[in-house]
C-alpha cells in the first residue's frame, strides 16, 4: 500500500535542477513524505535519525534515496543493537507540485490468543 504526499513548488521554479535544489533546501517542507517506521526492521527498533542521501530529478521524476538509523535495546548489554537502512521514495514533479508515493509497511499480524 502507497500514501501519496503533495509538495507545492514555489512559482519560478521551472527545470528540474531548480526543483532539486528547492528540495535539497527546503526538506523540512517535505520530509514527511519520507517512511521513518522501523519496527518492521526489529519490533523492539527505536528510530533514531535519517539523513537525505542523494535527490535526483530528470524529466519530472523525483528520487530521493535517504538512510534511516535506529537502536534496538534488549536489557542485555550485549544483545542491544542499532542499524541504519537504506531507504528510497519517488516522485512525479508536474503542474508546480511533487507527489511523492511512499509504501506504507503492512501493520504486523499476531497469532490470535485463542489458539
Amino acid at each position: 500500500m502507497y500514501r501519496a504526499t503533495s509538495v507545492v513548488i514555489p512559482a519560478g521554479i521551472t527545470t528540474d535542477d531548480q526543483v532539486r535544489e528547492w528540495l535539497a533546501e527546503n526538506v523540512e517542507d517535505w520530509e514527511a513524505a519520507l517512511d521513518l517506521e522501523v519496527e518492521y526492521v526489529d519490533d523492539r527498533a527505536v528510530y533514531q535519525w535519517h539523513q537525505i542521501d542523494d535527490i535526483d530529478v530528470v524529466g519530472g521524476q523525483v528520487r530521493v534515496e535517504y538512510t534511516v538509523e535506529y537502536d534496538a535495546y534488549y536489557g542485555c548489554k550485549d544483545m542491544d543493537s542499532s542499524g541504519e537502512d537504506e531507504r528510497d521514495i519517488t516522485g512525479q514533479w508536474r503542474d508546480g507540485e511533487v507527489v511523492f508515493q511512499t509504501f506504507v509497511q503492512p501493520e504486523r499480524s499476531v497469532p490470535d490468543d485463542e489458539l
